[in-house]
């Protein structure tokens, strides 16, 4: 068995990228083709936890901690060229 190993630029917000084209042997994953298939999960459980009433304890924790991400995320990408 022989290993070939992808050699670029890793910036630290793509090191899933990274990962799992090493893992796989291959330039397979964009950052993009993560990031939508994290949208596809993320529609999916949304709509799994609905099932159960959008009324209930579980949802509602669930969409406050879904808003609460969504909101870090658009902060350190708006963010993100900033030098402290």
């Amino acid at each position: 068995m022989t290993f070939s190993h992808s050699y670029y630029i890793v910036d630290a917000a793509l090191c899933g990228v990274h990962c799992l084209n090493n893992l796989l042997q291959g330039s397979y994953f964009t950052e993009i083709d993560l990031m939508n298939i994290a949208h596809e999960m993320d529609a999916v459980e949304r709509a799994l936890m609905a099932e159960q009433g959008t009324d209930t304890t579980d949802f509602l924790k669930f969409m406050a901690v879904s808003h609460s991400l969504f909101f870090r995320r658009s902060l350190s990408t708006e963010y993100s060229n900033f030098v402290v």
